[in-house]
């Protein structure tokens, strides 16, 4: 009975082991996938901000309008809309 419960804490040790590195692995590509899709998002933002005032100058308006972008969620953006 003893070797079986070694046989069974070794299993649990290797599996909890084995969870934490699947756990670590996950959260490395989550980081660099939210930073690459914030990268993204300001490069857009600041993109589309430029290009909305340059099509909205007019006589009356010379400066042009304003348009931005806004994450319905930062801290999941990928998960929700965006305005």
């Amino acid at each position: 009975m003893t070797e079986k419960v070694k046989e069974t804490v070794d299993e649990f040790n290797t599996a909890k082991e084995e969870s934490r590195k699947a756990n670590e692995a996950f959260n490395k590509v989550r980081k660099a996938r939210s930073h690459k899709f914030n990268t993204a998002f300001k490069q857009i933002d600041a993109a589309l901000k430029i290009i909305y005032t340059d099509m909205t100058k007019s006589s009356k308006h010379p400066l042009g309008g304003n348009a931005y972008l806004s994450l319905d969620d930062c801290d999941e953006p990928y998960r929700g809309g965006m305005k």
